[in-house]
This record gives structure tokens, sequence and C-alpha cells, in this order.
């Protein structure tokens, strides 16, 4: 089932979505897996923040943590997720 919804949260969208779209000035910029669209780069370009996008140790999901102002991101590595721990 596909429900479109609106969200301005990003930890929220990157958490709960299977796919997220990222508009800026009315123009569409990204479209995918919120893992793979909401990069530290991208959010720091349409959003003017710094990110940091892992996985919650708990659930496996991705998570992502913002902070206004600051020098543009660079990509960071995310941790194993908990599911490949297990797995181990």
């Amino acid at each position: 089932m596909t429900t479109p919804t609106a969200l301005h949260d990003l930890d929220h969208a990157v958490s709960y979505c299977d796919r997220v779209a990222v508009m800026a000035e009315g123009r569409l910029v990204a479209v995918g897996a919120p893992e793979d669209v909401l990069t530290p780069e991208l959010v720091h370009r349409v959003f003017g923040v710094r990110a940091m996008l892992d996985t919650h140790p708990i659930t496996g999901r991705p998570r992502i943590a913002v902070a206004s102002g600051g020098q543009p991101p660079t990509t960071v590595k995310t941790p194993e997720s908990a599911a490949d721990r297990s797995s181990s």
C-alpha cells in the first residue's frame, strides 16, 4: 500500500518511509530509498544543516541526526546494523 505523506522531520522520514522524495524550490531533486537519498551532502545542500546518517542499534533502520550551521559534511561510514551483528 502506498501512502503519500509530507514529512518535514527528516528522522521520521528516514525511519518510517521505504522511499522518499526531496524537493527544493519547487523542484524534485532526489527520489529513492531514504538511506540513499538523505545523504549528509544532499541534506546540507537542500536544507542548510549538517547531518549524520547511521543505523538505529535496536531496529536496524536508518536514522538521521541534524544540527544547524558549521561546515558542509563529509560522508560518515555507518556502523553495521543490528541484523548484521546478530548473524555473525
